[in-house]
């Protein structure tokens, strides 16, 4: 755990969002292509490598159906 809130913010974002993508059972691929971006790219945000952007974020949720209060929920677990 990181002494800084936002990179712990940032690491649970990331967390839930994998997360969910593994419950639904769709590959790093899938998604990427979903959201219009690349995999590397998708895969630099899973790992808290890269913090995505608020319209990112929401393209990723669209893409997996969820909403942002889903992971947000998600993120809750976490703490």
């Amino acid at each position: 755990m990181s002494d800084d809130p936002a990179v712990e913010l940032g690491r649970r974002v990331t967390n839930a969002l994998r997360i969910k993508r593994e419950q639904l059972g769709i590959s790093q691929n899938e998604l990427a292509q979903r959201c219009n971006m690349s995999r590397t790219g998708l895969r630099a945000i899973e790992l808290g490598i890269n913090s995505p952007t608020f319209v990112s974020l929401c393209l990723i949720c669209t893409a997996l159906g969820v909403s942002l209060g889903e992971i947000v929920a998600e993120m809750e677990k976490q703490s």
